[in-house]
């Protein structure tokens, strides 16, 4: 029987939950877990998403939220388990399954799964729930500066405090969507393919009297714009790359990734 297809959408808000199989324990010491972080780390910042919660205290099973921003889910999820997998090096099977993934649409359901996730973990380091208690956030690879700003987030001191927050504060009334909300129906008008970016970028070059060589010597100018199709197409790395001289995808992230 084929595979039902997957519901997936460029620039979506993920729930993500992978179980392991019963050949071996996904996360068997904290060296394990340390170690999922690291990877996890290494492919964000590879591939350019965000994850806004996660939870590894389980031994058999993990639950992240991540933004795909623009890039492939299944391509993230590859890049994660794979690595993951190398590193296990088992000799059987370490998933049971394929990684189970739900659209998020909208931030009361977002605020629901992240709360679900943390009442998971409790107070366990390996939850994500810790890092919405701090007020520097300077020091996190959770993108949630963003999300305590739309919950409305007030300072918490306790897991306790943090709980009757979520469930006793929040209602879908919480939320007042603007142009920069990441569910805004008008949040992206995007640029779609490689022909309709050509034509940008030429209406570009055109309106700030440029030529396509001053803009390939000009770096800072160049690397604006690099970021700019990022966030106002559904490009992939690749493809900004072919766009902008044949960049290579690793030297496009590191323009993207640079503030």
């Amino acid at each position: 029987m084929a595979r039902e297809a997957r519901d997936k959408k460029l620039f979506s808000t993920y729930y993500i939950k992978q179980v392991g199989s019963v050949d071996c324990t996904l996360f068997a010491s904290e060296a394990d877990r340390l170690k999922f972080i690291e990877i996890l780390k290494n492919s964000k910042k590879k591939i350019d998403f965000r994850i806004y919660a996660y939870n590894i205290s389980d031994k058999d099973s993990y639950e992240i939220i991540i933004f795909d921003n623009g890039s492939d889910i299944s391509s993230i999820m590859k890049s994660l388990n794979i690595s993951y997998s190398m590193y296990k090096n088992s000799g059987g099977q370490l998933f049971k399954d394929r990684y189970k993934s739900i659209i998020i649409k909208d931030y009361f359901t977002l605020a629901n799964y992240i709360q679900e996730i943390h009442h998971l973990g409790d107070e366990s380091k390996w939850n994500g729930c810790q890092e919405y208690f701090k007020e520097e956030l300077a020091d996190s690879f959770l993108d949630i500066k963003e999300i305590k700003k739309l919950l409305h987030y007030q300072k918490v001191k306790s897991f306790e405090e943090y709980s009757y927050y979520f469930e006793n504060t929040l209602t879908k009334d919480s939320f007042i969507c603007d142009e920069n909300s990441l569910f805004c129906q008008d949040v992206r008008t995007c640029i779609m393919d490689k022909e309709e970016a050509r034509i940008k970028l030429d209406s570009i070059l055109k309106e700030n009297s440029f030529t396509f060589e001053d803009l390939l010597k000009n770096l800072e100018v160049r690397n604006y714009w690099i970021k700019y199709f990022r966030k106002n197409s559904i490009l992939s790395l690749r493809e900004i790359g072919l766009l902008f001289g044949n960049l290579s995808e690793s030297t496009i992230c590191k323009i993207i990734n640079n503030k």
